[in-house]
């Protein structure tokens, strides 16, 4: 926020919820959320046992409802979903393999500025050598990865 004193502009720190008390207590809760966390009001405290629905894991990984057994399998928390033989959730979210790398192909917005083309192919470059997965440019594939201009920096986990 920004305020005035004496005819300044200046930054004004605000410390909202500060001595906020939570009375939802989730160490009676049974269903393992792990990164996901439990159901919270507008203050951030748990209201339910039941998983958060949608959010961010680790400040830039986003999640929903349509990835959050995948998030679950990956950090090892036992899955609520049982199998039905038809679906398993161990699956490669990227399956072309060339010579034991995987292709993952990639587009780039046309408004992506050249400062930051730049340091997107540098970084796909450095990811490159010290990985199995190689960054192509997308022809008519599919599934891809998208770089979007924006605020922020976020993905969401899987193939959307």
């Amino acid at each position: 926020l920004i305020g005035q004193h004496n005819g300044n502009r200046l930054p004004i720190d605000i410390s909202v919820n500060q001595d906020q008390q939570c009375s939802f207590n989730t160490t009676e809760c049974t269903d393992d959320c792990g990164p996901l966390g439990h159901q919270t009001d507008e203050w951030d405290c748990p209201i339910s046992c039941e998983c958060k629905s949608s959010g961010f894991i680790e400040g830039d990984i986003k999640f929903d409802k349509q990835n959050i057994q995948l998030i679950k399998k990956a950090y090892g928390i036992p899955s609520t979903i049982k199998a039905r033989g038809a679906t398993s959730l161990n699956i490669d979210l990227w399956t072309n393999r060339v010579n034991g790398r995987v292709k993952v192909p990639f587009v780039m917005r046309n408004d992506t500025s050249n400062k930051s083309e730049t340091a997107i192919y540098e970084a796909v470059a450095a990811i490159s050598g010290s990985t199995c997965i190689d960054f192509i440019n997308r022809t008519t594939e599919v599934d891809f990865i998208e770089v979007i201009p924006g605020t922020g920096c976020w993905s969401y986990v899987g193939i959307e």
